[in-house]
């Protein structure tokens, strides 16, 4: 893991694979360490899911659009998920929407309150494990609530 960077404004330290201080907002030097392992243009994939769904379900980048998401979930996999008795095995397909609109829900945060996409540093091939790293320290992990929410229905 790369060694936290100091803000070239406020000289906090902070995490290296941030994009921006998550104490005062300034963007990260651009000398700075990138994550290690395959990369994914994860804003790249949520815009092809909110071309995708135009049709069936306007999604926009506002917080609101998680309720749309939400109701998107149920209107494909139901209120109490697609697992029969907790075994699910969903198809490549699946799995893309599903990375899809996680990444969507992900970058809904991620423009609304700042932060940075970052793979598990133990599964880097796996997008689904990938993660956002939010201000002050929040870690979020969109893709995988996607697919339990898929899986299992609501909580």
């Amino acid at each position: 893991m790369a060694e936290p960077q100091a803000c070239v404004k406020c000289g906090r330290a902070f995490a290296a694979v941030m994009v921006m201080c998550p104490f005062c907002g300034a963007a990260r030097a651009a000398s700075a360490p990138q994550s290690a392992g395959p990369s994914f243009d994860f804003a790249n994939l949520a815009d092809q899911a909110v071309k995708f769904h135009q049709n069936i379900m306007p999604l926009e980048y506002h917080p609101a659009a998680i309720l749309a998401l939400d109701a998107l979930l149920d209107q494909n996999h139901g209120p109490e998920g697609a697992a029969d008795n907790g075994i699910w095995n969903p198809g490549e397909g699946v799995l893309r929407t599903i990375a899809a609109l996680g990444t969507f829900a992900g970058e809904v945060l991620r423009r609304s309150w700042g932060g940075a996409w970052q793979l598990d540093p133990a599964h880097p091939e796996q997008i689904l494990m990938a993660r956002l790293l939010l201000p002050a320290g929040v870690i979020a992990h969109p893709l995988s609530q996607v697919y339990h929410r898929a899986k299992s229905g609501e909580p």
